[in-house]
């Protein structure tokens, strides 16, 4: 049981870092295009299929990080229709939540640290491994129950 966990998290974390790939190109092609990295929006959910809460059981709006003080919901504002241009299909990743019911994150989420911060693509990955530079961007790593997540920053506020 626990080898075929060991796989299943393996895949779904592959999944996840295709999809942050992908979306990382395409913000690299709009700040080609348009000088600048997206701006204007704050805690996206990139993609889509999104469930509600930490055990994706509730109904509501959709959620991809839940903390003590903020969620952050899908199809907020049109940033996932902006990139769509520069990357065709919503990538898939995965929708299981990692953390704990007070501090969770699950897909791939698009935020900024706030006034004078940055704006930073992260993603949660199960188990106990590494964020690898994606695009040339080198990320950091903050542990959760059952896992990471990896935080590429990606230019000002």
């Amino acid at each position: 049981i626990a080898a075929y966990t060991n796989i299943q998290d393996r895949a779904e974390n592959s999944k996840t870092i295709a999809a942050a790939e992908a979306y990382l190109k395409a913000i690299q092609l709009y700040k080609v295009e348009t000088g600048d990295i997206p701006k204007g929006v704050d805690g996206v959910c990139l993609g889509q299929g999104y469930p509600w809460d930490y055990e994706g059981t509730s109904s509501g709006d959709n959620q991809c990080r839940g903390a003590s003080v903020s969620y952050y919901r899908a199809n907020k504002g049109t940033l996932n229709t902006t990139l769509a241009k520069y990357i065709g299909s919503s990538p898939e990743s995965s929708m299981r939540a990692i953390g704990s019911v007070d501090n969770w994150w699950r897909g791939i989420t698009y935020y900024h640290t706030g006034v004078g911060g940055e704006y930073r693509l992260s993603f949660p990955l199960r188990g106990s491994g590494q964020c690898s530079p994606i695009s040339g961007i080198t990320p950091f790593r903050v542990s959760l129950s059952g896992g990471f997540y990896c935080s590429y920053p990606l230019g000002p506020y």
